[in-house]
């Protein structure tokens, strides 16, 4: 029998998959579309050049130098979050652990959208914070 977290991993694995992308506020900017969005595309076409930005968890990426990078310089650009920072602090509401690292996953992406930068993950777990390097391989 699968343990309740498992259970519950599935499901918000499930839910965060059914979110419809329209529905999600500034999936689409304006100036991705006609004319603008049009030269936006030739200029990277231009381009060769890649950058990765790298963060331990969500919110450590730098948003206007991916935007600048991709939207601005039309360079392929990605941020690697190490996490999907499920043991951070919840500050606007109850979700704690794989709940808020599924919103925070959707938070990321949502910011994908409008810097034009690729989002990518490891297969870490944030675990919480560390008073100790003892406390921390213990975790």
């Amino acid at each position: 029998m699968p343990s309740i977290r498992t259970v519950f991993v599935l499901v918000a694995i499930t839910v965060l998959l059914t979110i419809p992308k329209a529905a999600v506020p500034g999936a689409e900017i304006p100036e991705d579309r006609g004319a603008m969005g049009l030269s936006q595309a030739l200029q990277r076409l231009d381009v060769v050049g890649s950058v990765l930005h790298t963060g331990a968890h969500p919110d450590d990426e730098n948003s206007a130098l991916l935007a600048w990078l991709a939207r601005g310089q039309g360079v392929r650009t990605a941020y690697l979050s190490a996490t999907r920072g499920e043991g951070g602090v919840n500050l606007v509401g109850s979700e704690l652990f794989e709940a808020l690292g599924v919103i925070r996953t959707e938070e990321l992406y949502g910011a994908r959208r409008l810097d034009h930068a690729q989002q990518f993950f490891t297969p870490k777990y944030e675990f919480g914070f560390s008073k100790s390097a003892d406390d921390t391989f213990t975790k």
